[in-house]
């Protein structure tokens, strides 16, 4: 199947599909695991139904001063993307970035006083979007200003590793944290969330999402190698539990085109898909094509049934469920050059969680902890 990689020493973080360009998604990655040094965000064109063969498209990259964790397209202009990053939240114009050496950003938001862990733009209200940070913050921004948040949420106790909004309703998103919980938030009332729970046996929930037909229903995934399935009308007991996961389950995505239908990758660097239809058997697939933890899985929004994966061993791979993945040969990749990078405070290591072993930093720059 169709795969690309990445930009030698560099680890795949994060993926997401464009909503402009459903054949085309973002891929979010950073140096030495996210530890210390630049990152870059490439966009890239996979081809119709990944076809056997065929090649992925590069449609552009370029540099950043610090690790990108997350990235999406703006909802409200095709050629605006906000990106996570180890020194704030970045907001790019594709055609002025793409390919070019040391591109700035047009926004640069420092607000956050940690590196930011995630960006989600808001499906429902399409005039806002969120970022989480390892300040234990969430901030809710407007798009015609994001140079300055409208409002921070304040509930977590640890970092927050992923903030996910549902079409079905402009006012509510879900949260998860290294405090081991998730919790329901309502903008209308930033003070407190809505519902909140400890999700996985106390440790630290790693995921989240919404299901993309039902929005009470939603997947968390967890420090305790398990995909959990809840319902927000019945949130003190999870609707089912999913073990198969060796380590961490990093990422849990429902598909967009099947209510039951839902895809895990994790730190035993595999995938996984599960069908909620299928109680007795519910694990449909599992995949072993990466060397490193896979941080990144995301569905196709214009094939059903198809898989964007990312990992830290600087491969993305495009998989029909159902089938073998296998590497297409390397691209030649223009060089991305980040712009000079300012060193801010780094948090530390995350106890608890399996690490790789980064290289040392360098003279002159701070670790950071690895994602």
């Amino acid at each position: 199947m169709p795969s690309f990689f990445l930009h030698q020493g560099f680890a795949g973080q994060q993926i997401r599909c464009n909503p402009w360009q459903p054949n085309q998604y973002i891929i979010s990655s950073s140096q030495h695991f996210g530890v210390v040094g630049s990152g870059k965000v490439y966009i890239v064109e996979a081809p119709q139904g990944f076809a056997p063969g065929s090649l992925v498209r590069l449609v552009g990259c370029w540099g950043t001063s610090d690790g990108v964790f997350d990235s999406c397209f703006s909802e409200m202009d095709q050629n605006l993307v906000v990106c996570a990053c180890g020194d704030g939240v970045k907001v790019f114009n594709v055609p002025q970035s793409a390919n070019r050496d040391g591109v700035m950003p047009l926004i640069h938001n420092l607000e956050h006083q940690q590196e930011v862990s995630c960006v989600a733009w808001h499906s429902a209200k399409r005039d806002n979007f969120f970022s989480g940070s390892w300040d234990t913050t969430i901030k809710l921004y407007s798009a015609v200003n994001p140079q300055q948040s409208i409002c921070t949420f304040v509930g977590h106790m640890k970092e927050v590793y992923e903030i996910a909004t549902t079409a079905r309703s402009p006012t509510s998103f879900l949260s998860c944290s290294g405090d081991a919980s998730w919790k329901l938030w309502d903008t209308r009332t930033p003070q407190r969330p809505v519902l909140s729970q400890f999700g996985h046996q106390n440790q630290i929930v790693l995921s989240v999402d919404f299901n993309k037909v039902d929005p009470n229903v939603f997947a968390t995934g967890g420090v305790d190698r398990t995909v959990r399935v809840w319902d927000a009308r019945r949130p003190n007991q999870p609707l089912v539990s999913l073990p198969g996961h060796d380590q961490a389950c990093r990422r849990v995505r429902f598909s967009p085109h099947s209510k039951t239908l839902l895809a895990s990758g994790g730190y035993d660097m595999r995938v996984c898909v599960w069908d909620l239809n299928s109680p007795q058997r519910p694990m449909v697939a599992r995949y072993q094509h990466h060397r490193e933890f896979v941080l990144g899985v995301e569905w196709s929004a214009a094939v059903p049934n198809m898989l964007a994966t990312t990992s830290f061993d600087g491969t993305c791979y495009f998989i029909p469920v159902g089938q073998q993945p296998t590497p297409s040969p390397p691209q030649q990749l223009p060089p991305a050059v980040p712009p000079p990078r300012k060193v801010v405070p780094r948090t530390k290591v995350l106890p608890g969680l399996p690490q790789p072993m980064p290289p040392l930093p360098m003279p002159g720059t701070a670790p950071r902890s690895p994602r």
